[in-house]
């Protein structure tokens, strides 16, 4: 059951996340009984006062963060502070939880979780809220035990000047985040799979999907054919062994061919909400008269991944820096502005204005087996290099705005002499998406993917949520914790 179980969420929850990973490197421990503060990849030098925690905040003196910030403090004889950097002035008073915020001509009223104090000559603010509120990135590395503040525009703008034909590229494509889209998608997936129990398997699976999304929400219906798993969950296996009898292996044996199923991804709230009657099955809840709609956690917000920046993005910064904050977030947030730096300057290798071929009006970008190999060399990996006996990827942008997409990809033969290949194509416009893969397994087998979309804007709106009545069911709770939520790690909330 649990292994049917599983399947069934792989097949649905695999249309709406894939985060590549990305090297990180490591901070160096500090002391249970400090904290401290990292700008931009480098440690904050306090020379007297030093940075302490209270309340669950990293408290620091107001005046040495104001100069790390290329801003400065100001004392009025009515006990007013006022903290400067550019056109952005922060005033408060000792012992209130409210500042004053005044940014480009508009002034307004922000509440804090903790007052500012006075303490051994120095006034202490909370980091966080002063990094944020002018601008900044805030996260918390719990191996260094610091505060991590990130110029998150200047990053992402250093990492733009490279990439200004492929940023104008991605425009072309990319939805407009203030308009609601409807999608319609066809999946087909074939393998052959060589099993060392079951022999040789073929199995295919068609999903046909409706999509209704905003910039933060996808509402999606499908309906999925899924008859070739039966053999692949040896359902007659567990009926000779009396883990199903014959007429449940029926019942699901059938239900597996014509699957149904709701499914509500909400950013704003970090959730994924699926109806499908399936589980009522397998989990024997459910209710004849009740909608029971399972809730699984997405636990992107405590990783600080940003689903709808990284949705409604048109540029090569914004997305390198989102998924390098996500990997930070799990290894070391310290290091996180040297991350999306090396991140961005390999990708300026390949997709760079500077890697681009023009031909007519349209521009190509081309990765083949020797840009690897010197890529890997210079990263000082040249075990990387010698992993691949093919290795091309290109893709091309046309003056009317379509990307395509190309790869023919094959592993050097190990040991044992298996090899693993991957080829296919994808092309992309504003309005569809038609993508063809082949997986080679050697021995394992093989698959082929194949997915056909397309999107207009519609004036429907998506759910949010489960319609009112309706029965919801953590799905964390009955498998015993989430599967997509992790742990905080480097971002905890001490910052």
């Amino acid at each position: 059951m649990k292994k049917l179980l599983s399947l069934v969420f792989a097949l649905v929850l695999a249309l709406s996340l894939t985060v590549p990973a990305f090297a990180a490197g490591t901070a160096e421990t500090a002391s249970k009984s400090s904290v401290g503060v990292i700008l931009n990849g480098k440690s904050v030098t306090f020379p007297d006062a030093k940075p302490e925690l209270k309340s669950g905040r990293t408290m620091v003196p107001c005046s040495t963060l104001m100069t790390a910030l290329g801003g400065q403090a100001s004392y009025s004889e009515g006990g007013v502070i006022t903290c400067t950097v550019g056109d952005t002035a922060l005033s408060f008073t000792l012992g209130q939880k409210t500042v004053t915020a005044t940014a480009n001509g508009k002034t307004e009223t922000i509440q804090m979780d903790v007052p500012c104090y006075y303490k051994g000559g120095r006034t202490y603010v909370p980091v966080s809220f002063f990094a944020q509120a002018l601008g900044y990135d805030v996260l918390w590395d719990s191996t260094s035990r610091s505060a991590v503040l990130v110029d998150k525009s200047a990053l992402i703008d250093e990492i733009d000047k490279n990439f200004t034909v492929l940023n104008a590229a991605l425009q072309k494509v990319q939805s407009d985040p203030t308009k609601n889209y409807k999608s319609t998608a066809t999946y087909d997936i074939a393998m052959n799979l060589n099993d060392d129990t079951l022999g040789a398997i073929s199995v295919n699976l068609k999903m046909n999907l409706t999509m209704i999304s905003s910039g933060t929400t996808v509402d999606m219906k499908g309906t999925v054919d899924a008859s070739g798993l039966a053999k692949v969950l040896d359902l007659a296996g567990a009926v000779t062994n009396g883990t199903l009898s014959a007429a449940q292996a029926a019942a699901l044996s059938k239900s597996l061919s014509s699957l149904t199923f709701e499914m509500i991804m909400n950013l704003d709230q970090d959730a994924i909400y699926i109806k499908m009657p399936l589980i009522n099955t397998l989990l024997g809840t459910g209710s004849a008269t009740t909608e029971t709609w399972y809730q699984i956690s997405l636990g992107m917000k405590s990783l600080g991944l940003n689903l709808t920046a990284l949705k409604s993005s048109s540029s090569v910064g914004n997305v390198v820096y989102a998924l390098c904050r996500w990997v930070s977030g799990q290894t070391s947030a310290a290091n996180l502005s040297s991350n999306v730096q090396t991140t961005g300057a390999a990708l300026a290798a390949v997709l760079g204005d500077s890697a681009a071929k023009k031909s007519g009006s349209s521009y190509t970008w081309t990765l083949d087996k020797a840009a690897f190999d010197q890529l890997a060399k210079d990263a000082g990996d040249s075990d990387s290099a010698s992993q691949f006996q093919k290795f091309t990827v290109t893709l091309t942008a046309a003056a009317d705005g379509t990307l395509t997409y190309a790869m023919d990809i094959q592993t050097a033969a190990a040991a044992e002499g298996v090899s693993f290949g991957m080829s296919g194509s994808a092309v992309m416009t504003a309005t569809t998406a038609k993508v063809v893969m082949k997986l080679d397994m050697g021995s394992a087998g093989s698959a082929t993917y194949n997915l056909s979309m397309t999107m207009n804007p519609t004036s429907e709106t998506p759910s949010t949520q489960p319609p009112d009545g309706a029965a919801i069911v953590s799905l964390d709770a009955l498998l015993g914790g989430s599967a997509l939520a992790a742990s905080q790690g480097a971002t905890g909330s001490a910052a």
